[in-house]
C-alpha cells in the first residue's frame, strides 16, 4: 500500500527529486513521532503505519500475535504518544 492511503500531516514539498515528506503525529496532542525517513510501509486496510524508529513514544507491556488477517503470525507491541499518552 502507498503512505498516500493513510491520513498524513504534510510537512513539505521534498526536494529536487519531488519526493513527498510527512511527519507522523499524535491525532490528540500533535507530538512529532516520527517522519518519512523511517517509513517503511503502511496498510490502509488495517490501518496501520510501520517506521524503523520512533520517537516520543510509550511502548505496552505485552507482546501481540496476530491470529487472523493480512498481519497473520505477526507479533507487535501497543505504543502510546509519549506526549498525552492516547
Amino acid at each position: 500500500m502507498e503512505s498516500n492511503d493513510f491520513i498524513l500531516f504534510k510537512e513539505s514539498q521534498g526536494n529536487a527529486t519531488n519526493n513527498v515528506e510527512y511527519v507522523f503525529q499524535c491525532q490528540n496532542c500533535n507530538s512529532i513521532l516520527g517522519d518519512t525517513l523511517n517509513y517503511v510501509c503502511s496498510n490502509k486496510k488495517m490501518e496501520m503505519v510501520v517506521l524503523k524508529r520512533a520517537s516520543n513514544v510509550v511502548k505496552g507491556n505485552h507482546i501481540y500475535t496476530s491470529k487472523l488477517g493480512d498481519d497473520v503470525g505477526s507479533a507487535y507491541l501497543l505504543l502510546n504518544c509519549g506526549g498525552c499518552e492516547v
